[in-house]
């Protein structure tokens, strides 16, 4: 293994390197099918999850080891942003197109429906019942609902 890496923080970099490309690729899919700006962030929030198990980097963030490095935590911080901003793109658009009211902050928006997302997970293992996050997203679904022009 260290043949490979120079030690255990560039093995734990490769990996979640690997990981976050392996789940921009999901989220990409996720945010590029149905027709509305709607569908495509609900495509994102409804697809099948192993709700009780987390996220993969929403986990990270409390492996201490991780946040002590500025490397690791920063890749984590970077998927993150990249969800905010692909996420932001889409309610942007729904913004220019009409979908939603002229009013509405794709950025605030965007980093609300993150943040929804992270919340159901812990939610949902501190229950230890996957119905607090339907009910989450549900939720946050409904206030994008309400957002249409």
């Amino acid at each position: 293994m260290y043949h490979h890496f120079r030690g255990k923080e560039a093995l734990a970099q490769a990996a979640i390197e690997r990981n976050a490309e392996e789940m921009q690729a999901q989220i990409a899919g996720d945010l590029a099918s149905g027709g509305s700006a709607v569908a495509h962030v609900r495509a994102y929030l409804t697809r099948e999850r192993e709700v009780l198990k987390g996220c993969q980097f929403g986990r990270l963030v409390q492996d201490p080891d991780v946040v002590e490095s500025p490397v690791l935590r920063g890749q984590v911080e970077e998927m993150f942003a990249w969800v905010r901003s692909r996420l932001e793109e889409v309610i942007s658009g729904g913004v220019d197109s009409g979908e939603f009211a002229p009013g509405l902050d794709p950025t605030r928006t965007a980093t609300a429906v993150a943040a929804t997302l992270q919340g159901a997970y812990v939610l949902a293992r501190a229950a230890q019942d996957v119905s607090v996050f339907d009910d989450a997203v549900e939720g946050v679904l409904a206030l994008l609902e309400a957002a249409r022009s």
